[in-house]
């Protein structure tokens, strides 16, 4: 039997965040390790709502694709999606008067969309960072180095906002408001450090989003480096979400292959790739 293709249909969301994600949820929620990302996003933009455009790919009134931009100095955040969608999306954005230096999404789709922008504005997109999402089922045992896993605590503010910042410059981030990041993050329980006569090393999670937490922020200072700090954290870390029955990824810097080391010897196994492409 034939039968004609749905056609294609791209809703914008200025400043609605939650508009966005009640309509690309279900699309989200399917992969919700593969969308970890976007979920995490959509879902604080939805809480804490803050200036930003957001847009939803349909056919046949379904998701298909979701890109979301917010704060608008930075770059979009795309999901997978097929070719035409992803040009669909793209002119959407244009035509919107979106103004985007860069793009992050999986290599295919984000590679087609840095295409046709460069079309569309007269940009060189570049790729500029390659990330692997992992995931851990369980966490092997290692050796642990001298010291403890503890709960970040508000004795150590000053210490994690001097290493958010830093962290923040290693990865080429965008700066933030480090201080209101540690205290929200303190507040919430979701700051962690191996301590080793003081904190040697800190770790962060993400709130549950669709039964996933994603370990962020992993730092340690350069003079207390390559001593087996970051692993035993993470590890924990990995284990305490684990434990309170929750699935456990993280991003990790494919140009650093001391860290993706250390993760794959903790358990954690590759689910699929982030590449950002930035637009000059």
């Amino acid at each position: 039997m034939g039968g004609k293709s749905l056609a294609l249909q791209v809703l914008a969301f200025p400043d609605d965040a939650a508009g966005a994600l009640v309509r690309a949820e279900p699309l989200l929620r399917r992969q919700p390790v593969r969308h970890t990302l976007l979920l995490t996003l959509l879902t604080v933009r939805a809480a804490q709502p803050q200036p930003g455009r957001y847009w939803v790919a349909l056919r046949g009134g379904r998701a298909v694709g979701v890109a979301f931009h917010s704060p608008l100095e930075y770059r979009a955040v795309i999901s997978p999606m097929m070719r035409p969608a992803v040009h669909a999306v793209a002119e959407a954005m244009w035509d919107s008067g979106a103004a985007l230096p860069g793009v992050s999404g999986e290599p295919h789709t984000a590679v087609q969309f840095a295409a046709k922008w460069a079309q569309l504005a007269k940009a060189s997109p570049a790729p500029t960072r390659a990330l692997q999402l992992y995931e851990a089922r369980r966490v092997r045992e290692a050796r642990k180095p001298s010291g403890r896993y503890r709960a970040a605590r508000r004795s150590d503010r000053a210490t994690l906002i001097e290493w958010v910042t830093a962290l923040r410059a290693e990865t080429r981030e965008p700066e933030i408001d480090a201080a209101a990041y540690v205290d929200r993050a303190l507040a919430a329980g979701q700051l962690s450090v191996w301590d080793d006569h003081g904190a040697a090393t800190m770790a962060a999670t993400s709130a549950p989003v669709a039964g996933v937490v994603r370990v962020i922020g992993v730092y340690t200072p350069t003079a207390r480096r390559a001593r087996g700090y970051a692993g035993a954290c993470v590890a924990q870390l990995t284990r305490d979400v684990l434990a309170a029955q929750q699935r456990c990824v993280l991003y990790a810097d494919l140009a650093d292959p001391v860290a993706t080391g250390v993760y794959r010897r903790i358990g954690y196994v590759a689910v699929s790739e982030l590449l950002t492409l930035m637009f000059s």
